[in-house]
């Protein structure tokens, strides 16, 4: 039997997620007495495994429960309900189009003349700010309590480190400008990027542009219907998203470069070029870094465990913005990969007689996605307060189908400006589309969502992590075989 490779960093990077978790529970100052405490048995060789890992443990809450300074906005709003001030701010964002308005994120760097802290979101009619923009206006800035209707709202924000939301009340002053060349290269890309969408797919660029960039400020109808529908997944730029653009990166600089590590390497730099327009978001950001970290194992010849890649891309995004965890599309990104790779081991095998070939092949994708959707349960049920099980059978079409719109819409986007070529290909993605939206509307229609609103209670969510749990655990004793594609045809 094939010797499993090692993944050393697996168990560094659960007690530094569950230290993450207990960061909101524990006083700050508390975990740091812990850390020196327990930083004594280091000194004893027995104990120094676990004691690393508890020292880890305590990392991660110190990571996520570091005091905000009493000159930060979340203080000062604390006991208000919104503030008016002369406020300077740094702009730290491309412009942001949410529900038909303009938003950019930003850093404040003082209000009334004193040196203030915290990040807010910005809404303005001013089109021209640039990130990396310096200025001065009055502003109202707004608790999020009060701005935001929903829990999941403010969740969401909190999330990004948005304490409060802001709108100018005067005209807004360019102070000054500090030059960032790699964020003004990705916001030179996106802008040319939707340009070219917008000019190649008229009434479906928005569409492309959400499953391409991001950008889902103004698909409302879609995502109702791939909601209902249980695929709202595939509006998320994730993993399928990610290949697919880094395998035709990869197969573009391997027809330039004869040596497959040159090729290798600038589709890395693409790719962080590409999560950079996608806003770094957690879904893209967990594909790219594992994507990265596969590609580098390649240049250097040495193979990796693929949970070793998770813990890595896991380690990276809770580092670098701890309160990602909390976030939805973190959580589901993060549990569906580990669910593919550890706990659905496919086995597709060839059979004389094709028709019972194609059956069990089906069914073996059913399972899947069943499988997929139950251990999404808890962050879908907690989060939505549904237990969709239309994606069951609505992803078996979905998934597929899919694929062929993106690597359709990747292809047209890519073509030079031959336009017989690319009318061929723009009625092709057209009738795709029709097709998809007429087949969505049916699945969303499907008698198996549940609304189960009235169990969002810890206790309830306590439970059902603890089925999973069992579940896991008696997965794993069971050995299951690994991922091949096995052929039994003579």
């Amino acid at each position: 039997m094939e010797k499993e490779l090692p993944s050393p960093l697996v168990l560094p990077a659960i007690f530094w997620g569950f230290g993450i978790l207990s960061g909101k529970l524990v006083n700050f100052y508390i975990l740091i007495v812990l850390f020196i405490a327990f930083s004594i048995f280091l000194i004893y060789k027995r104990f120094r495994k676990i004691t690393i890992l508890i020292l880890i443990f305590i990392l991660g809450g110190l990571r996520v429960g570091i005091p905000k300074s009493e000159i930060s906005i979340s203080n000062i709003l604390k006991n208000k309900d919104e503030i008016t001030q002369k406020i300077i701010l740094e702009i730290d964002s491309f412009p942001i189009i949410k529900n038909h308005s303009l938003k950019y994120k930003a850093k404040i760097l003082e209000i009334a003349g004193c040196k203030a802290e915290g990040k807010i979101y910005l809404e303005t009619d001013n089109q021209f700010l640039k990130n990396g923009d310096f200025i001065q206006a009055i502003f109202r800035v707004k608790n999020l309590k009060k701005y935001c209707k929903k829990p999941s709202q403010i969740k969401y924000l909190q999330n990004q480190d948005i304490e409060a939301i802001a709108e100018n009340i005067t005209p807004i002053v360019l102070i000054s400008h500090k030059n960032n060349y790699f964020k003004n290269w990705v916001q030179k890309l996106k802008e040319t990027l939707k340009y070219r969408i917008k000019e190649r797919f008229g009434k479906n660029s928005e569409f492309v542009k959400a499953i391409i960039t991001g950008d889902k400020g103004r698909i409302r109808f879609w995502k109702k219907i791939l909601q209902n529908s249980g695929m709202s997944h595939l509006l998320a730029v994730s993993g399928l998203h990610v290949g697919m653009i880094s395998f035709i990166f990869y197969i573009f600089f391997k027809i330039i470069f004869p040596n497959r590590n040159y090729a290798r390497i600038a589709s890395i730099i693409l790719l962080i070029f590409y999560a950079a327009i996608c806003n770094w978001s957690a879904s893209v950001t967990r594909a790219s870094i594992m994507i990265i970290v596969f590609y580098i194992s390649k240049i250097l010849e040495r193979p990796i465990n693929k949970n070793q890649i998770i813990a890595i891309a896991f380690l990276i995004i809770t580092i670098i913005n701890p309160k990602e965890i909390f976030s939805v599309g973190f959580q589901m990104s993060f549990t569906a990969v580990i669910v593919l790779i550890n706990f659905i081991p496919f086995k597709f095998k060839s059979h004389e007689n094709k028709i019972l070939n194609i059956l069990i092949n089906f069914l073996e994708i059913i399972q899947t996605s069943a499988i997929l959707t139950l251990f999404l349960s808890p962050i879908t049920i907690y989060n939505f307060g549904q237990f969709n099980l239309n994606g069951i059978i609505a992803n078996i079409f979905g998934i597929p189908f899919f694929g062929i719109i993106l690597s359709t819409a990747l292809l047209i986007l890519a073509l030079p400006n031959f336009q017989f070529i690319l009318n061929v290909y723009q009625s092709a993605f057209y009738s795709l589309m029709f097709f998809f939206k007429m087949v969505v509307i049916k699945l969303s229609s499907m008698p198996f969502k549940y609304e189960v609103m009235n169990y969002r209670k810890p206790i309830f969510m306590m439970g059902l992590f603890l089925l999973f749990g069992i579940a896991i655990l008696l997965k794993k004793q069971k050995n299951p075989p690994k991922r091949v594609f096995e052929n039994n045809s003579n």
